[in-house]
């Protein structure tokens, strides 16, 4: 259903221009509907390891249309960062990511390398909540998932702790971390589990303030050449997480 807020964990314009290995050049599209009959006066917040960044404020988003923002024109290389949109009436929003890589191919037994557009999508969270669950969090062969945390609250720290399902039983992963007010932080899964393919995630609430954060889940994958898995990213997947209060 359309919200008057959204929340969106992922995103990133960071990158290393010129080099091959994890060249990222990431690009974050925040795209926002106006499905209703009524204009929506839209106004956009960024989250990031250092604080908070106004976005596009003050926007007038006509009925039935859609407009997209792109988060570097107000966070310029930066690798981690979350939005909430905010909007007078109820709206609908997403987030796409894209990159560049320099892209294998193989042709008369020579390596060329040439670029390639590579993207992944999801729809936000109208709430933040207490705790979150994730299924697919597989860091074997060549995957890389991580666990991405946003806090978009003014005033208060965040404080939570990640535990790793899997199928010889459960793995204490970051435990007690603090995130500040108006931030983001990434986790990295195979800093905890490695090697393994069926592994989940559950993130929870643990400090003494009832803080609700918002939970989203990456996972890139590199190529089959024999590289290293995270010499860089030839496709992704991206969702939000799983609500502990939809729990029944």
């Amino acid at each position: 259903a359309p919200s008057d807020t959204w929340y969106l964990a992922e995103g990133s314009t960071g990158g290393t221009p010129g080099e091959r290995l994890n060249s990222g050049n990431f690009e974050t599209w925040i795209l926002v509907q106006n499905p209703g009959d009524d204009p929506a006066l839209i106004d956009i917040f960024y989250q990031t390891p250092g604080g908070a960044v106004a976005g596009p404020q003050d926007v007038i988003l006509e009925p039935q249309s859609r407009q997209s923002f792109d988060v570097s024109e107000g966070v310029p290389d930066e690798w981690s960062v979350s939005t909430q949109v905010i909007a007078s009436e109820p709206v609908i929003a997403e987030r796409s990511m894209y990159w560049n890589i320099p892209y294998a191919r193989y042709a008369d037994g020579a390596v060329m390398y040439a670029p390639r557009w590579c993207a992944h999508d999801s729809i936000g969270v109208v709430a933040p909540d207490f705790n979150w669950e994730v299924a697919n969090c597989r860091t074997d062969t060549a995957f890389d998932s991580w666990i991405l945390v946003q806090n978009p609250w003014d005033d208060v720290t965040a404080v939570i702790s990640i535990d790793y399902t899997t199928p010889d039983g459960l793995v204490p992963g970051p435990q007690n971390v603090e995130i500040p007010p108006n931030s983001r932080e990434s986790f990295q899964v195979s800093e905890t589990v490695q090697g393994i393919q069926n592994v989940g995630a559950t993130v929870r609430n643990t400090g003494g303030e009832e803080v609700t954060v918002v939970v989203e889940h990456s996972t890139y994958w590199g190529p089959s050449q024999g590289e290293e898995p995270q010499s860089y990213r030839v496709a992704a997947g991206d969702t939000i997480c799983f609500p502990w209060e939809n729990l029944i």
